[in-house]
């Protein structure tokens, strides 16, 4: 079992299979956002600019100036037809598409396509949220042959995160103008080495058109929390590469139980345990690392905390968890896990990413099963 887990053959399907989930999961979320909503189409566009947030030392030389940051977003608001639409006071999803020159030469472009939920964050909906996720591409990866100068991202494609906190001030019934903070995260998740992953903090001042301006006449329906707890089991798996550059890639799984409760309609908390098996662990040796070559290592229990908000049937899950008592020591021992998922009876499939702090752990497509 464990050579054909090594194999270069089935690392290779695995990986074009879990891009194929990452396919059929977006195509789930546009299919059931367009299905099931009738609200006002949006179109906007946004300026920023901001810098590079070298999260090591070592990343230091990679500012070479100020980021500027353009992006195009085409959404739409929800109808109201369904009871979280008023829960989080009408918000709007869709597509943004962005464009940054990263000023250094050792790292080039980036673009970015994602999928994205703005939510307001009261009635009066003029304090928001803007929450990111898709795919992005680097020009200046890292190269032996054309650029070893860039120690943040080894591959072109890579995964892509932004999280913006702003203000929404109405200029004409239908133009509102948007002021804010955000920040912009690019990596593989360890997919290719390096991966040190590129963060940007960024300013950003946005207009946005609104086809049809006035929300729905619908009475808010009571909020009411469900005040069962709901039990899972579940797995997930991903790929990683550890130094040096271009070497081995490794097998990541977790099998878990979850317990969650709906503190709200809006949001659930609760708690997960789990095994976490990354078969890196025991290879791990550089200047700073070494590895003891033992495959108990590869094995690490963990606890993390779960808040997931509900766009029924998507969500969005945080956790925060920390390792007990690993034997491999060298890893930080809180880590961070974020989650699209998507509610298909009592199955939910989902995508997301693993980190310790800044630095990316592994991309991962999980499912899990709702036991009660």
């Amino acid at each position: 079992m464990a050579s054909c887990l090594k194999s270069p053959k089935f690392t290779d399907l695995l990986f074009k299979l879990r891009n194929y989930l990452y396919i059929i999961l977006f195509g789930l979320i546009a299919t059931t956002a367009q299905g099931q909503d009738h609200g006002s189409w949006e179109v906007g566009i946004t300026g920023g600019y901001g810098f590079l947030m070298p999260h090591h030392p070592e990343m230091a030389y990679l500012i070479a100036g100020h980021t500027p940051m353009a992006d195009l977003t085409i959404s739409k608001r929800v109808s109201g037809e369904k009871d979280w639409h008023h829960y989080f006071n009408f918000p709007s999803y869709g597509l943004t598409l962005a464009g940054y020159d990263l000023v250094s030469p050792y790292l080039g472009n980036a673009y970015a396509a994602r999928w994205f939920i703005d939510l307001p964050l009261d009635k009066s909906r003029l304090l928001r949220l803007k929450m990111d996720l898709g795919a992005g591409y680097i020009t200046e990866p890292f190269s032996v042959e054309e650029n070893i100068h860039n120690s943040a991202i080894g591959s072109y494609l890579n995964a892509s995160l932004a999280l913006k906190l702003y203000g929404a001030f109405p200029i004409t019934k239908h133009v509102q103008a948007g002021v804010g903070i955000g920040v912009h995260h690019f990596s593989n998740g360890a997919f290719k080495m390096p991966n040190s992953g590129i963060n940007l903090a960024m300013g950003e001042v946005s207009l946005k058109y609104t086809l049809s301006p006035e929300l729905p006449e619908r009475d808010a329906p009571e909020l009411k929390a469900d005040k069962n707890w709901h039990f899972f089991a579940g797995g997930s798996y991903g790929i990683k590469e550890i130094p040096p550059n271009g070497g081995e890639k490794y097998n990541v799984i977790n099998i878990y139980g979850q317990a969650l409760k709906r503190i709200s309609p809006k949001s659930s908390l609760g708690g997960e345990l789990g095994v976490n098996y990354n078969e890196s662990l025991r290879e791990r040796s550089n200047q700073k690392e070494e590895g003891s070559g033992t495959s108990s290592e590869n094995y690490r229990l963990y606890i993390a905390g779960t808040h997931q908000l509900h766009f029924d049937p998507l969500g969005l899950r945080f956790q925060l968890g920390a390792y007990i008592a690993p034997e491999f020591e060298l890893d930080s021992p809180i880590f961070l896990r974020y989650h699209l998922y998507h509610d298909i009876g009592n199955l939910q499939a989902f995508v997301g990413l693993k980190s310790h702090f800044a630095k990316a752990d592994n991309i991962e497509v999980g499912i899990n099963y709702r036991v009660k």
